[in-house]
């Protein structure tokens, strides 16, 4: 599956948009990119529709564990479906504007959509990716002593160390972090 960024990607490394010699690792090296930094920022880059299924507290407030969120889908509430004018989200919490949450094991349902869309990413954001893809695109298109580092780039993709990036693309990194507690 060809990524969102390919054509991003190639005009960064400057490469001709019609060649398409090398557009499977620029994927793979694209997603891993993606990948890492999702879960070491803990967002969601790829716009999607989520569900969550949290306890109610008794409170009119609850904590949605997804970032960034772009709207309300649905709300459920002992299988009740609610208005979901009824429901803001601010900071990551959602607030019952005119009532509480019963309180229950898993007994709210909260539909969501998360994730960036190609265009509402933020520059920064796109450009840690696009910096990451062309460090492992380097790392897995170098030919060291007569063996490709195909494979083991795209590995360290997937289990990059922190410690390694570049500290340019740490700066970034840091920016958008959400901090879990």
């Amino acid at each position: 599956m060809a990524s969102r960024f390919l054509d991003d990607f190639k005009n960064y490394k400057e490469f001709d948009l019609t060649d398409t010699s090398q557009d499977e690792i620029m994927n793979l090296v694209l997603d891993a990119s993606e990948s890492y930094i999702e879960n070491e920022c803990n967002i969601i880059l790829a716009e999607s529709t989520k569900t969550l299924n949290i306890s109610g507290n008794g409170t009119n407030t609850i904590y949605l564990d997804a970032s960034p969120i772009n709207s309300i889908v649905s709300v459920k509430i002992d299988d009740v479906i609610q208005d979901i004018n009824d429901f803001v989200v601010i900071n990551n919490h959602l607030y019952y504007k005119v009532s509480t949450f019963t309180s229950g094991a898993l007994n709210v349902l909260v539909a969501i959509t998360t994730g960036y869309s190609p265009t509402s990413i933020s520059n920064t954001l796109k450009l840690a990716i696009l910096k990451l893809a062309d460090k492992l695109f380097t790392d897995a298109t170098d030919n060291r002593d007569g063996v490709t580092g195909y494979d083991t780039g795209i590995k360290m993709g997937e289990h990059y160390v922190h410690s390694d990036l570049p500290d340019n693309i740490k700066a970034i990194l840091y920016q958008h972090k959400r901090w879990v507690l």
